[in-house]
Order: structure tokens, then sequence, then C-alpha cells
């Protein structure tokens, strides 16, 4: 089964500032699905810059998702639950637009 895709989403989630510094240009969207093989569903990911996605020593594709949630973060999971809070804001803006 192929993961759900949401191109409107990613356009959203690329809008938002980076998880861990705040910059608002050139955001990629991390997918946090653990097989690297392929990418996750499009509603399982975060914003974050290309520093601290893939080109920075401390980069999440360098060290990995369990390092790098400790390394940013004390909550375990908070990437998971960023992931959900982040779809649900978008819901919740789309339901205003309704």
């Amino acid at each position: 089964m192929r993961p759900a895709r949401d191109p409107a989403y990613l356009i959203w989630l690329r809008r938002q500032p980076c998880l861990i510094c705040g910059r608002r240009r050139g955001i990629e969207a991390h997918h946090l699905d653990p097989n690297m093989a392929r990418r996750g569903p499009d509603d399982r990911t975060v914003p974050l810059c290309p520093t601290h996605h893939r080109d920075g020593p401390a980069a999440i594709h360098r060290i990995g998702k369990r390092r790098f949630q400790e390394r940013f973060s004390p909550m375990p999971n908070s990437l998971d639950a960023t992931a959900r809070a982040l779809r649900e804001r978008y819901s919740d803006q789309l339901q205003e637009r309704v």
C-alpha cells in the first residue's frame, strides 16, 4: 500500500517555520516514516530548514531521529506529536475557510 499524499498540505507545511531555529526560508518537509527506503505519508511530516533537515552536522538525516530528538527536545516522541498538531492546525484552517 502506498503512503497517502497531500500536495496542498506539503505546500502549507513548507510555509511554517523550522521547528528548531524558526527560519522561514527554504523550509523542507521531513517525513517521519522510519523506513528510509521510501517516504512516509505526507501527514507525518515536520518543517525543517536545510541545516536541520540534511545539511548541518546535527541534521536529522545525519544523526537519525532518536539522536535528533534527544538533542533538540526533552520529550520523547515530540516529533510525532508535533506532526499530529500541525496536521490538526492545517485541518482547522481548512474548516475556517468553508
